[in-house]
């Protein structure tokens, strides 16, 4: 994420959180975790955590300024997560990618459901993305090939800020880059303040399968 707190230095811009380092400072700490098991036959099991997380201008006083909050639940060929995240203090939230898919072993083609490219589309250029929001507004399905399955990813445009409300209506929901070999969901692409205590949520996640109508048949399934 990119987030600027309103109390803070003047470091330029940059990604914090996950594995992003500033300065060789780790920018995000888990604060807790637990694991769930859902039924006796363990057909389905949830992992929750907590994060703490620093504004890019906060790291140098190693500041954190807000939680995530995390929820990923495990059934037969999906991933299904929830995401919160809460300002501690006055910050922007200037950027936001929701759930990222490296595709190595996936890059035969690309297809963003609802939008372009459409199927069978080579994953060739350099970046690629599924339209204008307010042109391609409905799904929010990438779908990437490989020689013996399909992987997704998707967000449920029904779950708070899924339907796309901090996303620029000439950006896109979905994109690829050939360079990172990674496919974004978009959450927040326009700056968005927020006072202590407020923040959004959304909901996605991934999906496996051997063939794209069942990739999709499962991720409907779960929205």
């Amino acid at each position: 994420m990119v987030i600027k707190a309103d109390e803070g230095d003047d470091a330029p811009r940059d990604y914090t959180g996950g594995n992003h380092l500033k300065g060789g400072v780790r920018t995000a700490r888990l604060l807790d975790w637990q694991l769930n098991r859902g039924g006796g036959d363990c057909s389905s099991f949830s992992v929750s955590w907590t994060v703490e997380l620093m504004a890019y201008n906060t790291v140098g006083k190693r500041r954190p300024i807000a939680q995530q909050q995390f929820v990923a639940r495990f059934y037969p060929g999906v991933i299904e997560t929830v995401y919160g995240i809460t300002l501690s203090e006055p910050a922007s939230v200037l950027w936001e990618n929701g759930p990222q898919m490296t595709t190595d072993g996936f890059r035969e083609s690309l297809h963003f459901i609802g939008g372009a490219p459409q199927p069978g589309t080579p994953f060739i250029d350099d970046v690629r993305n599924s339209g204008p929001r307010r042109q391609f507004k409905t799904d929010r399905i990438a779908v990437v090939t490989g020689t013996n399955a399909v992987q997704a990813s998707w967000v449920d445009p029904k779950f708070d800020a899924g339907d796309g409300r901090y996303v620029d209506p000439r950006s896109a929901f979905m994109r690829s880059a050939q360079r990172t070999g990674k496919v974004y969901q978009a959450i927040v692409t326009t700056p968005i303040h927020f006072n202590a205590g407020q923040g959004y949520q959304w909901r996605g996640g991934y999906a496996w399968g051997i063939h794209e109508s069942d990739v999709i048949a499962l991720i409907r399934k779960r929205m």
